[in-house]
């Protein structure tokens, strides 16, 4: 909503110019149809304001005629400044609009928004990230980018911001203070530890995920400030490798990786019902309720993989499961 109203601001911003220069044109000629309508005329005071005002709208009820050829020739004049008037204010507003529009898909202007996803840099990753996002979660999305042009994805959820992701003035107006994720994946590894550095530096708290290209680089940008690296090349080539030694895994990992479709991979807060339960009883009560399947536990920064089945579940621990959307919306 807030972003909206600042949309309007700035359409009200451009068009005050051309509104101030025709409300001044229409005072005027509002006063001199009045005066001239009062002694032309022969009108009172009041019937005069309301001719005029009838006149100047264009509205014509035709309960007041002028009868004098002058009044005749004032009604012409005035009705002609209403419809210019009203004509520049309209294509004020429609320019400003289309100019609105224009900015935003350039990447022109600041985003005010809160708890959105910065996606910095602009590839086959970020774009396989960004449909992700778009199925499985309702946050708002910004794309930051140098090398396009305007927003590579048209969604009402999508915003786009032209602009070198590790400068700061440009994060800043990705709205990256108000931000609670970020994910990275610039193409190169040197720039995605500085992005890494510039988005900690502006916003402490934010959650960045980022992708390692060489696996050199993985400790370095875990250093940078990165909550989770990915090394998307490493993992592709594990799992080529694993369509020969074991191709029921590979097919397994399609799956899980595909976007909206069939089975996938998703973390959720351990029902209330099953703290102090065990791994076991987990399993047993997601099956039953929902065919979910959990097989890891997440405590806090540390992942509890295939845990052994008299493990306690404790407060505050996360389950990585694995289910389809529908089956995930009936434990939601």
């Amino acid at each position: 909503m807030l972003a909206f109203i600042r949309v309007i601001l700035r359409i009200i911003s451009r068009v005050k110019k051309a509104v101030s220069s025709v409300l001044l044109v229409l005072l005027a000629t509002f006063i001199v149809g009045v005066v001239g309508f009062h002694h032309l005329e022969n009108l009172d005071w009041l019937d005069a304001f309301y001719f005029t005002f009838v006149t100047v709208a264009t509205i014509g009820f035709g309960d007041i005629t002028p009868h004098t050829i002058e009044g005749k020739i004032l009604v012409v004049i005035i009705a002609s400044v209403g419809i210019a008037s009203f004509a520049i204010v309209a294509t004020s507003i429609v320019q400003s609009m289309f100019e609105e529009s224009i900015q935003q898909m350039f990447g022109l202007v600041k985003m005010y928004l809160k708890n959105h996803v910065i996606i910095c840099g602009w590839n086959e990753t970020t774009k396989a990230a960004v449909e992700e996002l778009l199925t499985t979660t309702r946050k708002k999305i910004v794309i930051v980018d140098g090398k396009i042009d305007k927003c590579p994805i048209e969604h009402p959820r999508v915003s786009f911001i032209h602009g070198n992701c590790w400068e700061p003035a440009i994060l800043e107006k990705a709205g990256v203070k108000t931000a609670s994720h970020a994910i990275v994946a610039t193409g190169t590894d040197s720039e995605t530890i500085l992005t890494i550095l510039q988005l900690k530096a502006l916003n402490k708290n934010i959650h960045i995920a980022a992708e390692a290209r060489e696996a050199s680089s993985h400790n370095l940008i875990k250093q940078a400030g990165a909550n989770q690296v990915i090394g998307s090349l490493s993992f592709g080539g594990r799992l080529l490798a694993s369509s020969i030694t074991s191709p029921g895994s590979a097919f397994l990992m399609e799956d899980l990786s595909s976007t909206g479709a069939g089975n996938d991979l998703y973390e959720i807060e351990t029902p209330k019902e099953l703290i102090g339960k065990t791994f076991k009883e987990a399993i047993i009560h997601l099956k039953t309720k929902a065919n979910i399947l959990p097989i890891a536990i997440r405590r806090e920064n540390d992942i509890i993989i295939n845990p052994k089945l008299d493990q306690k579940l404790m407060k505050g621990d996360h389950l990585i499961i694995i289910c389809t959307p529908n089956e995930l919306r009936k434990i939601k």
